[in-house]
């Protein structure tokens, strides 16, 4: 009996041994046909990593981070040039390009400065936006926000990695970390009141004002912590660059704060403009002041039907550039 039980281990342990080499040749072989196909047909990495590569050789002087506000033109402006136009035009001595898209925010811009220290390239200067609905339960772990993707190329972009990034694609390393279940369950707080889950929030249908009120509390009303991982992020671009010839602009995105108090009162500003202090409270202790603009624009320079939002009509995309402009121009 104990003879046959080795004997069935021993065909066990062959059996995970062929396995095992069998996984290993074909990983071989998946990775030596990179080097071929990867000459044929370079992979495709990103824009966003593609285009800091680009700005490098053309040296621009400064570059935009940004969300969707920056490409927003309101359908009824007159003049359509979104911000980055217009802050170009406002600046003409200087070359100006942005790496914005849709949810970008500190915890990809961060990694983004680690790459352009990485690979010698010093802006004059760099613009970081701090949108303050990047910190709600609505954004922060959305599974479609994460851009793991952008983040892997940012940290170990090499001649190797490219060589080897379409097998990195077919074993899935850039898949998301974060589960729609997971970001569904996971909690809403007003203020730190727990206010539900993020699946009570994201399917309401309607603007009453009752609806309204809920959106409100799960775009906005949440404390932020100086713990936060955006707020992390945002301390460790201000110490990357602290003693470094680049000028970097941090400024709090413009909120349709007015629509806020009308449908949850004072308190709405009020854990708006504390949030906010939180922020520059953080960047102050490394040396840097931030620009709040998050109180300073009426509700009718606001561009959003439905649900609000950050985007911005020409006046308001008028009044950051012309900040933005001053602050940039500033002997210090």
């Amino acid at each position: 009996m104990k003879k046959f039980h080795l004997y069935i281990s021993s065909s066990k342990d062959t059996k995970i041994k062929k396995y095992f080499k069998k996984s290993i040749i074909l990983l071989i072989v998946v990775i030596i046909l990179q080097i071929p196909l990867s000459r044929i047909q370079p992979a495709k990495m990103p824009w966003s990593v593609g285009s800091l590569i680009v700005y490098k050789k053309l040296n621009i002087e400064i570059i935009y981070f940004c969300d969707s506000v920056l490409g927003h033109v309101d359908k009824d402006d007159q003049c359509k040039d979104n911000l980055l136009v217009m802050l170009g035009k406002m600046l003409p001595q200087y070359s100006v390009k942005a790496v914005a898209s849709g949810a970008y925010g500190p915890d990809l811009y961060y990694p983004m400065c680690k790459y352009m220290i990485k690979n010698n390239y010093h802006p004059k200067v760099i613009i970081v936006p701090v949108n303050l609905r990047s910190f709600s339960s609505e954004w922060d772990k959305n599974p479609n926000y994460q851009f793991e993707e952008e983040k892997n190329c940012l940290a170990y972009d090499s001649f190797l990695f490219r060589l080897f990034y379409r097998a990195f694609q077919v074993f899935k390393l850039n898949e998301r970390k974060v589960s729609w279940n997971d970001y569904e369950n996971s909690p809403v707080y007003d203020g730190n009141v727990f206010a539900g889950y993020v699946k009570d929030y994201i399917n309401l249908k309607g603007a009453n004002d009752e609806n309204m009120k809920k959106k409100l509390i799960f775009f906005y009303m949440s404390s932020i912590s100086d713990k936060h991982r955006k707020i992390v992020s945002l301390k460790k671009i201000a110490q990357l660059y602290k003693n470094s010839n680049t000028k970097i602009i941090f400024y709090i995105t413009p909120l349709d704060y007015q629509t806020g108090e009308k449908y949850l009162g004072s308190r709405f500003k009020e854990t708006v403009q504390e949030n906010a202090s939180v922020i520059k409270s953080v960047l102050q202790k490394e040396g840097y002041s931030v620009i709040d603009m998050s109180v300073s624009l009426d509700s009718d320079v606001f561009s959003w039907t439905g649900w609000p939002n950050e985007h911005l009509k020409y006046e308001g995309r008028s009044f950051l550039a012309k900040m933005l402009k001053e602050r940039i121009t500033a002997e210090n």
